[in-house]
Order: C-alpha cells, then sequence, then structure tokens
C-alpha cells in the first residue's frame, strides 16, 4: 500500500469548522506559476505544491480548511475528474476550490453544478491565468481575515489581549493585501475595457 492509499480522507476537518483557520494553496504539479509574479499580492499567503503527496498530506492537517487550485496542464477532464472525486469534493477540510486544466471552461457550467456548493468555477489552461489564480486566492484570504475577526472578539471577550492583538495585527495586513488585489484588478479592468486602436 502507498502512502497515498493510506490517506485518511476527509477525516481532518475539526468538528467545528469556524474554529479552523483557512488556508490557500495551489497545486500544481507541472510547475507552472511564478508564486512572486502570478499570486501577487498573496504569494506570502497563499501556499504552492508541486508534488502530489505533499499537497494531499497538505489538505490533511488537522485544524485548518483549506481554498484551492489546482492547476492542471497536462490531465484531461477524466484524470481531473477522478482527482477531484478522490481527493477534493468529499473531504471535509477542503472549503471550496477551483480547477484550471487543459478543457476546463467547457465544463465550467456543468462541474459547478455537480460539486456544488465546494467547486466555485472550471477554467481552461490559457498562457495568462493570473486573474483567475488571483480570484481565488482572494477568496482565500477573504475567508482568513473573518477567521481572524472571530478570533479577536473570542480572545477579547476571554480577555486575553495579546492574542487579540496578534490577530488584530494579522487581520490587518492580509485586509491591506485585499485592498492591493483589488486596486490591481480595478486597473487590469479599466485597460481591458479600453479599446485597441
Amino acid at each position: 500500500m502507498t502512502l497515498q492509499e493510506n490517506l485518511q480522507l476527509g477525516d481532518s476537518c475539526p468538528t467545528d469548522v469556524n474554529d479552523a483557520e483557512p488556508v490557500g494553496i495551489v497545486y500544481d504539479p507541472s510547475a507552472s506559476i511564478n508564486q512572486t509574479r502570478d499570486l501577487y499580492p498573496f504569494e506570502s499567503v497563499i501556499e504552492v505544491h508541486n508534488v502530489e503527496i505533499n499537497y494531499l498530506s497538505r489538505i490533511q492537517m488537522p485544524n485548518e480548511v483549506f481554498v484551492t487550485t489546482a492547476l492542471f496542464k497536462e490531465s484531461d477532464a477524466d484524470n481531473v475528474k477522478v482527482f477531484v472525486e478522490t481527493y477534493l469534493h468529499n473531504n471535509q477540510a477542503v472549503l471550496f476550490y477551483y480547477l484550471i486544466f487543459t478543457d476546463g471552461q467547457q465544463y465550467d457550467n456543468l462541474w459547478p453544478n455537480i460539486y456544488s456548493p465546494k467547486l466555485v468555477w472550471c477554467c481552461s489552461i490559457t498562457d495568462n491565468n493570473v486573474w483567475a489564480l488571483r480570484e481565488a486566492c482572494a477568496k482565500a484570504n477573504s475567508l482568513t481575515i473573518e477567521y481572524c475577526g472571530r478570533r479577536t472578539r473570542q480572545f477579547n471577550r476571554a480577555g486575553q489581549i495579546n492574542r487579540s492583538h496578534r490577530y488584530t495585527e494579522k487581520k490587518l495586513r492580509l485586509v491591506r493585501l485585499q485592498r492591493i488585489y483589488t486596486e490591481e484588478l480595478e486597473k487590469s479592468m479599466e485597460l481591458d475595457r479600453k479599446p485597441n486602436i
């Protein structure tokens, strides 16, 4: 039996998902993304895994939940579907997932209905999937901001001001990243609106 077969999928989620810290994670087996460029401004808070067993082990970690994007440059829809059904959809620790694969756009209407509510969207591999990746990162960041807010309130009520302060600082840092993302997205959308001359 391989290590992969020994993974106990779906058992890592805490009993109360609201107590679990959301983690943004990208699975990129072909190592095709440049984390600094492609995930900006979230490159410091999003994990990228290129080795399947490391990725699968990571999404089983206790006391965390995951928003994940899987980028399959060399897989067809049948292989992606097997991966989704085996490792993502029934894994309680995976809150949401996004799929980028060769013919993903063809499945964007069908699969999110089948795998609702966890699968947010599918898109096809293009020369520039940057904004698709960043959108998924922004979702993970937003959920972590909410988590930090809950933890801040919880520690304030308990009189644990130092712990509350740490979560407030983390939330502030993540809010700043979200603002940068929104500003960059707005600039990109404005450029896309301009007619080509």
